[in-house]
């Protein structure tokens, strides 16, 4: 059972290797699987569903990621949709907003349609080479009367002048701690929802591409962790995403983890 569990899992086949037949290998890790992720859509025939998202989950109960890269780079802020029925999936949709001067070198260092996805307004570029996140925080204010917002996570990192401006009017906002034993559950949850085909994210272009970025790498203690396989690649979508599944907490695992453990996340 362990070699077939191995042999299907990236992340497990370094750990196999090295403690079963002693033979030291790097940990790859696992890559979010393109075909699963193709899956995740209530649309599979219209790769622009996306485009009608805003409205069609306009009113529905939301919690939100925020990640902010470095000054210069890619920002993102990915709602999550709670199901109405059983049958229902978590909804999923992204915002990006990316320095012009910044995308234009990552058009032509990652090879990315960059034209085509500023024209069907998958992301938004704001001037110069400096992120801005006044214009972020517009579009949370915006959101908050279009969507049910019960909460809103965030990665601190570079975020300090925006959790003030929002907790300062009152959006419920709360810091998820990015360390690696705290996020691993809820990484290995959206894993398990993208193989379950449990997302609607409608085909967004950017998310896919930044899905298609990342790797998910196990520790010695079994504990999950995110990075881009890429110098060039972005998987700040992908970040966002998990810290609004940190505030959403649909699987009774992580609900028990929340509950237990007052580390993931700090309110404010």
């Amino acid at each position: 059972n362990e070699a077939r569990h191995a042999k299907n899992t990236p992340t497990a086949l370094a750990k196999f290797l090295r403690y079963h037949l002693n033979v030291w290998a790097e940990d790859s890790g696992q890559s979010i699987p393109a075909e699963h992720w193709a899956e995740c859509t209530d649309f599979p025939d219209n790769p622009e569903a996306w485009k009608k998202y805003a409205e069609r989950f306009k009113g529905r109960r939301a919690h939100g990621g925020i990640d902010l890269a470095s000054v210069s780079d890619m920002n993102a802020l990915v709602w999550l949709f709670e199901p109405e029925g059983p049958s229902d999936k978590w909804g999923v949709l992204p915002r990006f907003w990316w320095p012009e001067q910044t995308a234009e070198k990552a058009r032509l260092t990652a090879r990315i349609p960059i034209e085509k996805w500023q024209e069907a307004k998958a992301f938004t570029p704001t001037s110069g080479n400096r992120a801005d996140h006044d214009v972020i925080r517009l579009q949370v204010l915006a959101d908050m009367e279009m969507f049910d917002v019960q909460s809103i996570g965030i990665d601190p990192w570079n975020a300090h002048q925006l959790i003030n401006d929002l907790t300062d009017v009152g959006v419920p906002l709360q810091i998820v701690k990015q360390n690696t034993a705290i996020l691993s559950p809820v990484i290995k949850s959206m894993l398990r929802m993208v193989l379950g085909h449990e997302f609607d994210h409608g085909g967004h272009p950017v998310l896919k591409w930044q899905a298609s970025n990342a790797v998910i790498k196990d520790d010695d203690h079994g504990n999950s962790k995110m990075s881009k396989k890429r110098a060039h690649g972005k998987i700040d979508g992908i970040a966002a995403l998990v810290n609004a599944l940190a505030m959403a907490s649909p699987g009774a695992e992580r609900k028990s983890y929340l509950a237990s453990s007052s580390l993931l996340v700090l309110p404010l």
